[in-house]
């Protein structure tokens, strides 16, 4: 019992010190959820860790976030980077692609990126946002008979200091 006491007051103590790695925390979560016989407690521990390898399964909605949709474009003569764009902008046959994005990796990764950017936002693309961007590249060419426009990528902006989630109904997740 004292042993289980003093392990809840390091990791107390750990979560309110600000200079400790979160994954070291999530570590000491892993090993109270093992002498506790809490399997789900574990699986989160390591899913936060590892990240979740299911981005279709369960994810925690604190791991959703709204992201900028943007797309860097070829016309003409002139390269446009970050350029806004809407769900609604891309091609029909584009489905599931909108305003938020899943965080599937794990804590180590996402604390590397979002620090090696901080104050900024970071590029994130899906496992077919190449193909999406050829897709836009033909449905735009088409619509504006411009065959010097090319859609070079597709991808989401996210801010590294985006403070959480609100409710959209346009998702995709981003692996």
């Amino acid at each position: 019992m004292n042993q289980s006491l003093s392990r809840l007051a390091r990791l107390e103590r750990d979560v309110l010190d600000d200079s400790v790695a979160l994954a070291s925390i999530l570590r000491q979560v892993l090993i109270m959820g093992a002498h506790a016989s809490s399997a789900s407690l574990r699986t989160w521990a390591q899913q936060e860790l590892k990240g979740y390898s299911d981005a279709a399964g369960e994810v925690p909605e604190y791991r959703k976030v709204l992201a900028q949709l943007k797309a860097d474009v070829l016309a003409g003569s002139g390269h446009f980077k970050g350029q806004e764009i809407s769900p609604r902008d891309l091609p029909e046959i584009v489905e599931g692609v909108g305003n938020e994005v899943t965080i599937t990796w794990g804590v180590h990764e996402i604390q590397a990126t979002a620090g090696s950017r901080e104050g900024e936002h970071i590029r994130l693309a899906g496992a077919n946002m190449a193909q999406v961007a050829r897709l836009m590249t033909h449905d735009q060419r088409e619509r504006q008979g411009n065959r010097a426009l090319a859609v070079t990528s597709v991808y989401w902006s996210v801010s590294t200091a985006t403070p959480g989630r609100h409710p959209r109904p346009d998702t995709y997740t981003a692996h």
